[in-house]
């Protein structure tokens, strides 16, 4: 094996772990924004509000209005799996 094609294999590699790990830093991140249920500003339960075409859920802060939309299933553990909407 060339030096080239050792090149070009490590660089292919290192960009399918780099693919890898975008879902993995998605789901950290709204796992965070959720926040166990709760608005980080003032503690208060998000409420529920509707479900995007692609699934997404939208929740919000009935106190200071702050706005969240949740993509993984696991995150927010919804009844119909942001298949829908269920209010």
């Amino acid at each position: 094996m060339t030096l080239c094609d050792r090149v070009i294999l490590l660089t292919g590699l290192l960009m399918l772990g780099l693919l890898a790990m975008i879902p993995i830093v998605g789901f950290i991140c709204e796992r965070r924004w959720w926040n166990g249920g709760k608005c980080p500003n003032d503690g208060i339960p998000w409420r529920y509000f509707d479900t995007d075409s692609q699934g997404g859920r939208g929740y919000t802060c009935d106190s200071c209005d702050k706005t969240i939309w949740v993509s993984y299933p696991l995150i927010d553990n919804h009844p119909n799996g942001g298949k829908g909407c269920c209010k």
